[in-house]
């Protein structure tokens, strides 16, 4: 049998009964950066897809993780942060393909998932990250949880995974207002708003996700997958939002 228990400097998974547990840790942001982490990140993940023995995916933010940091050392690299940066032309080109190439595999790999995805989120994440895991079949957080929008204070634009997703769920009005003012918003705001699914407290979060996917994949037919790619955009379709 397979084992998908792996753990490295960014990211941990672990078999946990019939789902894969995978959680990110303080400085995950690199994967978008790290080669060698990436590609085994999502060779994982596409392990996970085809394992018949595997019921479903939970992705979690450890308690350390800290999305904001890594977008600052993302920041430095193309000479928009606070730092001072020499970085050459050709530097920063080759970070900002390596990001948006990481981006668009693993938001592909969100989309066409053939099994229940589901994640579970506390502490501050920003936006992006909420992006990510919006095309997720079920998204829980904890009471302490902050979706704080950045970009507009960065001076970058919003990525893919947010500017297609966010107006689908709030509306373009309300996406562009979060999105222009750099706000912030609590989990309460966030479940009024559809943008998570329910509020759990901490100690039951992994638990709860767990027995989403169980609910999820025990619907005959892989009904759960079925409605989720009917829902969300085909792959040519968002590969052209890419």
């Amino acid at each position: 049998m397979i084992s998908f228990d792996v753990e490295n400097s960014l990211f941990q998974s672990s078999t946990v009964d019939d789902c894969v547990v995978l959680k990110y840790k303080e400085n995950a942001f690199s994967l978008l950066l790290d080669v060698v982490l990436r590609n085994e990140y999502l060779k994982l993940v596409e392990t996970i897809n085809e394992a018949r023995e595997i019921k479903g995916i939970v992705v979690i933010n450890d308690t350390d993780f800290d999305e904001e940091a890594g977008m600052k050392v993302f920041l430095n690299l193309i000479g928009r942060g606070d730092e001072s940066s020499s970085n050459s032309n050709f530097l920063i080109e080759d970070t900002i393909a390596k990001f948006r190439d990481s981006f668009g595999r693993r938001m592909l790999l969100n989309i066409t998932m053939s099994k229940p995805q589901v994640s579970g989120v506390h502490g501050d994440v920003t936006s992006e990250y909420l992006g990510f895991i919006l095309p997720y079949d079920a998204r829980f957080a904890t009471p302490e949880t902050r979706f704080i929008f950045r970009n507009a204070s960065w001076g970058l634009p919003v990525s893919p995974g947010l500017s297609y997703f966010l107006p689908r769920f709030i509306g373009q009005g309300k996406a562009l207002d979060f999105i222009h003012h750099s706000k912030l918003l609590t989990a309460e705001e966030a479940l009024t708003l559809g943008l998570i699914t329910e509020i759990v407290p901490r100690d039951q979060l992994q638990e709860r996700c767990q027995q989403e996917v169980e609910v999820l994949s025990s619907q005959p037919a892989d009904l759960a997958v079925t409605n989720r790619a009917l829902l969300n955009p085909s792959v040519s379709e968002f590969q052209r939002h890419l």
